[in-house]
């Protein structure tokens, strides 16, 4: 790849535009892309998870965790609360066989209320009265390997893109 370029002109106004581009436009431009990628990447993500998982959206929203990138750190973090969801977060009705939350039907599971007073499914670990456990939804697997494609592959991407955008429309205002 090669470039030519001419340039008619004072030498020491064009670096001098060049510097001013380079302290302040570059880490502009590259913290917008950052937030941009953030929150184009964490709607993806939550569609998908929750796609994945079998729960609304509305509900992955509390999985997932988020840090914007500033002028000071130009990093970006995005999380997912890995711990299982209970499923009597989901709507759920008792039926003759168990439970059916959301998408999901619990065989041999029961709705009743924990030590707390607030309404759970429980199902039983042995053919015994007690022990009894919280049936809980996993989101770890799904989410984790969906997190994992989006900032391996299509982050970057998308990065790039919105980038190369910012810095075009902040060198076309002339400021």
């Amino acid at each position: 790849m090669s470039l030519t370029v001419r340039i008619d002109g004072d030498m020491d106004a064009i670096l001098k535009d060049l510097e001013q581009v380079q302290k302040r436009h570059v880490p502009l431009a590259t913290v917008r892309a950052l937030n941009r990628t953030l929150a184009w990447m964490r709607t993806r993500a939550k569609r998908e998870i929750a796609a994945e998982v079998g729960v609304p959206v509305a509900l992955a929203n509390r999985w997932m965790r988020q840090r914007k990138g500033t002028l000071s750190n130009r990093a970006i973090m995005v999380g997912l609360l890995l711990r299982p969801i209970p499923a009597v977060r989901l709507p759920h009705r008792q039926t003759r066989t168990g439970v059916r939350a959301g998408k999901h039907a619990f065989d041999h599971a029961f709705i009743a209320s924990d030590p707390d007073g607030r309404e759970m499914i429980f199902k039983r670990t042995t053919r015994k009265a007690h022990p009894i456990d919280a049936v809980k939804i996993p989101v770890a697997q799904a989410g984790q390997t969906i997190l994992e494609r989006y900032t391996r592959d299509k982050a970057r991407a998308r990065f790039a893109e919105l980038f190369e955008k910012d810095l075009q429309w902040r060198l076309s205002r002339g400021a």
